[in-house]
């Protein structure tokens, strides 16, 4: 990407977290945020999905929420800067 005038640009394929929908109370996404992250810190799933390829993060529903939001700004200002439009 540096090549193509994007130098510190990072590319994630095919990133993987959970959501849940608008409204959910926040006690629930608490509890559901807490299993997901003790799961992630099993070695047997860690190993397994770095045997897949996954870099495991194991952020907090806040953490996750903002990485979104800067990955959403990242791709919009490429698109705006290398001027893509869609078919």
């Amino acid at each position: 990407m540096a090549e193509a005038g994007f130098p510190g640009f990072e590319a994630y394929v095919g990133p993987v977290g959970f959501l849940a929908p608008a409204g959910t109370p926040a006690p629930v996404v608490q509890k559901l945020s807490t299993a997901i992250r003790a799961a992630l810190t099993k070695p047997e799933l860690r190993d397994r999905l770095r045997g897949l390829g996954a870099v495991v993060v194991g952020s907090t529903s806040d953490e996750y929420r903002d990485w979104l939001k800067g990955d959403a700004q990242r791709w919009s200002q490429l698109i705006k800067t290398a001027q893509i439009k869609g078919d």
